[in-house]
């Protein structure tokens, strides 16, 4: 089980790498190609397409729950929430469309590639609803192909579009077909799995409220996720102009980037923390405590290393018009320590179901985002953007840290963070004389400071590297 659930969560991960990673280096190339502005302008257009998807994903994990429990009534399911995705998602575009051409008050430069790009919600939606059916089933190389496919038309053919003078409309076109072809093969497989589409089913009243009823809290809380990751951009958008959204786009580009490493240890630990919470309370605790220190091991030198190297990093994947992105990043960075430490708070509050408590902390670190964006954007720009985004990291991961060490395993933070600190301090200092070298020497010496650091006192002992030997051999 454990070994078909580390496979299954591999190439799951993959595929969210792979998507991902396209609206990644597409911005990267966009930023590289042109001015800071059309990047901006790209910027704002994925993160509106961003929003109505993510509020959709809550459809797509009710699809995959209840095709699983019901394999049978599986085609019934695929064709309603099909429908379901063809109204939403045609719902959402006309209210894309309203928003950013009357309200928002966007120039037609800007306001342009936003509706055209807009249009492959609805091939995404679909493509999702597909992808959905396919896990249920377990079928998740499909995706991975589709996700591949999709990804290197988006960002070859973009690249192609900007290079031939066809800008940010050519590219928005280009990610239409992308998305396009990405739907029709995850929906292909899907119908081929649960052929015929029992188009009968969408006529059923009862099926259709039964469902749309359990469909309410997936998507507030896919709601709840797309504000709270992308509404930052929207009000930079509004008070700002499309440079700083450039800006501080380029600095959330590298922090999420490195965000996702953490993916892989996060599908590890869960089915362990599940497997022992029923079987052995004492190990789930060590596991805990052992993610924790494991992580700060990760995050605290990688927050350090970003801050003293983020000029040469910026220049580096961007250009020189972006080093208004720098004291973005710089910030930033420090709320990579408190998400990589979230992780097995969250893992363990999930174990226990207190996912009730977890959507409130979300709910407080949403307002603090939202409110701090309003007072500080119109002043700062990026940079009060970007203490937005600290702020409201930390709002999260205090109160899950606190709830998980007083209801279910007493933990000492410090303890964790001692030695691992320690050795960031040695390692900042090393780094803060040659920060202006070149930036891949900086990064190697900067790194063997550390770990030889962490090596003489002794940061992670035998029995922390035992517990880790261990659970790597768990998932295989």
């Amino acid at each position: 089980m454990l070994k078909r659930v580390t496979r299954n969560s591999a190439i799951s991960l993959a595929t969210s790498l792979v998507i991902k990673s396209a609206n990644a280096i597409a911005f990267i190339l966009i930023a590289r190609i042109t001015e800071p502005q059309q990047a901006g302008i790209f910027s704002l257009s994925t993160t509106y397409l961003a929003i109505f998807i993510t509020i959709m994903l809550g459809l797509d994990d009710l699809l995959t729950r209840q095709v699983a429990r019901f394999h049978s009534q599986a085609s019934r399911y695929l064709s309603v929430f099909l429908l379901y995705k063809i109204l939403i998602s045609g719902v959402s575009y006309g209210i894309l469309v309203f928003f950013v051409s009357r309200i928002a008050g966007y120039s037609i430069t800007t306001a342009r590639p936003i509706i055209l790009l807009g249009l492959s919600l609805i091939p995404e939606s679909l493509g999702s609803t597909g992808q959905a059916h396919l896990i249920a089933h377990e079928r998740f190389g499909v995706s991975l192909l589709a996700g591949i496919l999709s990804s290197l038309i988006k960002i070859v053919g973009g690249t192609l579009a900007l290079l031939n003078g066809a800008g940010l409309d050519g590219v928005a076109w280009v990610w239409i077909g992308g998305s396009s072809i990405g739907a029709i093969v995850n929906l292909l497989w899907a119908i081929q799995i649960s052929k015929p589409l029992n188009l009968n089913t969408v006529f059923i009243k009862s099926f259709w409220i039964e469902n749309l009823k359990l469909a309410v809290p997936f998507i507030s809380i896919g709601l709840l996720l797309a504000l709270e990751y992308q509404l930052d951009v929207i009000i930079l958008s509004l008070v700002r102009n499309e440079a700083e959204v450039s800006w501080y786009t380029a600095a959330t580009t590298i922090y999420f980037s490195l965000a996702l490493l953490v993916q892989s240890f996060r599908n590890a630990i869960y089915p362990v923390m599940i497997l022992y919470q029923n079987t052995s309370p004492d190990k789930l605790a060590r596991v805990y405590d052992l993610a924790l220190s494991f992580l700060s091991i990760l995050a605290l030198p990688m927050a350090a290393g970003l801050i003293l190297l983020s000029p040469s990093i910026v220049t580096l994947i961007y250009k020189k018009e972006f080093l208004g992105a720098v004291v973005p990043l710089q910030i930033i960075s420090c709320s990579l320590v408190f998400y990589y430490l979230n992780v097995p708070n969250i893992r363990l509050m999930l174990v226990h179901e207190k996912q009730n408590w977890i959507t409130a902390f979300q709910v407080c670190s949403l307002a603090v985002n939202v409110v701090l964006n309003l007072l500080l954007d119109p002043r700062l720009g990026a940079t009060g953007a970007s203490i937005a985004r600290l702020a409201a990291i930390l709002t999260f991961f205090i109160p899950n840290y606190l709830y998980v060490t007083r209801k279910f395993h007493k933990h000492n933070l410090l303890h964790s963070l001692a030695k691992p600190a320690l050795a960031t301090i040695v390692m900042a200092l090393g780094l803060w004389f040659i920060r202006d070298w070149n930036i891949w020497l900086a990064i190697l010496i900067g790194f063997s400071i550390y770990w030889i650091t962490l090596l003489i006192i002794r940061g992670l002992t035998q029995e922390e590297r035992t517990w880790l030997r261990q659970l790597i051999m768990e998932q295989k």
